[in-house]
């Protein structure tokens, strides 16, 4: 018999309370009878409230009935302490947040990251807009803004010359401005000029991206859903619907007017404060979004065509694995940690993918029929999905390695006994797992890396001769997806499934070694090895984007020829 745990704080959000209930978990922490999660509150005690409290902290359980297993999930919007990551580590559990990642959902850490990995790495890191961080970048930000106006007011005069209507103010570029701390569209503005900026915290400035893709000249951007279920090794999955986000003014292409933030702005929070939310408007009806399937009719109905958003969702699959790129650690993490991700994705004219920003805790309340189709799907495959990927985790209690190491790691606790408890699957059955040590490199790993290959075949025979379970636990994960196989993430024309997580990493025999690689990242070579792993990991990116080029031109020129 497998058991339930939810524990959740006040901040959880109840489609999450609601889906452990449908399970038949029991859900404990503040608001977690049944009654009240159904919307129904009942009147306790203010002891009875302080017990449930207590009960709902990390480290703090119930007895669980006699010959049961417990799967217990930990799940709140804010992160989570030192302290409890420790204890939680110790517990037969799963925490939603990693302990390392805010250099990816603050806006000034991503933009410091993304910078050292574009130094790098290079041009494949050219998703995220121009951005600088105020107050510490105000003189870079004047000089690139002054380059950028410079530039705008030459193309402006141009026209002007050609008989075209040309003004300075409307060839100035757009900048736009947020709080690196808030979210939701909070203090966003728009600015031309430079005396506009005023700023009472530190900001971000961004470069506006022109000519964003409209649908029924209404601005649109896309919420994509990444979740990491292990760090060490490396597995990222991508929800295969999400939100489709539109303004609720037309969009303004001359940028006339930039302070109507309807029309520049898709942020749900604002623009359902819109007095056009609720008409009927044109192509993209009531409300302020799509789901999916929605947007993949509209690509097919119009002359872009079902392929240009099989090639945007490839694009999108590639910089969303860049970015999480960022994150890795170069120390052990526990298996005991997941996080989902919301990715606000930016489409321009071209069909190119903009990064602009990530989200730690993206919003899971359900507000309509849109919101219902992809988020309640979402939740349910987040639970099949980490209950699924069982975590290794150690019962001693001394200070230590929390995540499982060779046995000649110099990070292993100093004495004592350890012992190897994978927690329970819910019932699934074990999924097939290819090895990947021995086999034959392919793409960076031969030829001029193969220092790299022999170094990860190396990790990898050491890992298969020793009798480390965990060990082996790493070397399953890093080897097979969910279906034993590598998937193919694409949206098919048989498969409109879009209630499921597709693996976006590793995507390939070359990338399930780098995974190894860098899950037994351990003593003073980690950086070393996380480094050289990234470097395989990219290149491999940039192989498969040149083929997927190379694909897209061939068919170019067959219809070419056709016509």
């Amino acid at each position: 018999m497998t058991d339930g745990v939810l524990r959740v704080c006040e901040s959880c959000p109840l489609p999450v309370r609601q889906e452990a209930l449908s399970r038949g978990w029991r859900v404990i922490g503040p608001g977690s009878t049944e009654d009240e999660v159904s919307g129904c509150p009942v009147s306790q005690p203010a002891s009875e409230r302080r017990r449930k409290t207590r009960r709902g902290r990390i480290g703090v359980a119930e007895n669980p009935p006699a010959g049961s297993r417990v799967f217990e999930l930990y799940w709140r919007n804010s992160r989570f302490t030192k302290s409890e990551f420790k204890t939680g580590h110790d517990r037969a559990g799963r925490m939603n947040h990693f302990p390392h990642t805010k250099c990816l959902t603050k806006k000034d850490l991503l933009i410091h990251a993304m910078r050292k990995m574009r130094a790098v790495h290079g041009k494949i890191y050219d998703f995220l807009p121009m951005s600088f961080i105020l107050p510490s970048e105000y003189t870079k930000f004047v000089h690139a803004y002054a380059a950028e106006d410079d530039d705008q007011v030459c193309a402006s005069a141009k026209k002007s010359i050609e008989g075209h209507s040309g003004d300075k103010s409307a060839g100035r570029a757009v900048w736009i401005c947020k709080p690196s701390d808030l979210s939701r569209g909070r203090k966003i503005f728009l600015i031309k000029d430079l005396s506009d900026l005023h700023y009472d915290q530190q900001y971000v400035v961004q470069r506006y991206v022109p000519n964003p893709l409209t649908i029924g000249g209404y601005k649109v951007d896309l919420r994509v859903y990444i979740l990491v279920t292990s760090m060490q090794p490396l597995r990222v999955h991508i929800f295969r619907n999400g939100l489709a986000r539109f303004g609720t003014v037309k969009y303004d292409d001359k940028m006339q007017d930039i302070d109507n933030l309807f029309s520049h702005l898709t942020n749900s929070s604002i623009n359902k404060l819109s007095n056009t939310f609720d008409h009927d408007k044109e192509v993209i009806g009531s409300g302020s979004k799509w789901d999916f399937g929605a947007l993949r009719e509209w690509f097919k109905s119009n002359q872009l065509g079902e392929a240009a958003f099989a090639t945007l969702w490839a694009r999108i699959c590639d910089i969303s694995l860049c970015t999480i790129l960022t994150a890795l650690p170069s120390k052990p993490v526990s298996s005991s940690c997941f996080e989902l991700f919301g990715f606000d994705i930016l489409v321009d004219a071209a069909l190119r993918p903009w990064l602009l920003e990530v989200n730690c805790a993206p919003a899971l309340s359900i507000d309509g029929s849109t919101d219902r189709r992809v988020k309640e799907p979402l939740i349910r495959a987040v639970y099949d999905l980490v209950q699924q990927q069982q975590p290794v985790v150690k019962t001693n209690r001394r200070r230590g390695l929390r995540a499982i190491a060779p046995k000649n790691s110099k990070l292993r606790p100093a004495s004592g006994k350890t012992r190897i408890c994978p927690l329970p699957n819910a019932g699934l059955p074990p999924r097939p797992a290819t090895a990947v040590a021995g086999q034959k490199q392919k793409g960076p790993c031969a030829g001029a890396s193969a220092g790299a290959a022999t170094t990860m075949t190396r990790e990898g025979q050491q890992g298969a001769s020793g009798d480390d379970s965990g060990t082996e636990n790493f070397r399953a994960m890093a080897a097979s997806t969910e279906a034993g196989q590598h998937d193919d993430n694409d949206y098919k024309d048989d498969d409109d499934d879009l209630s499921r997580f597709d693996c976006i990493f590793p995507f390939d025999e070359t990338t399930a070694q780098a995974a190894l690689l860098m899950a037994t990242c351990q003593g003073q070579a980690s950086q070393r090895k996380l480094a050289e792993a990234i470097r395989i990991i990219v290149q491999e990116i940039r192989k498969r984007r040149r083929g997927a080029m190379q694909a897209e031109c061939a068919v170019s020129t067959e219809v070419t020829a056709s016509r």
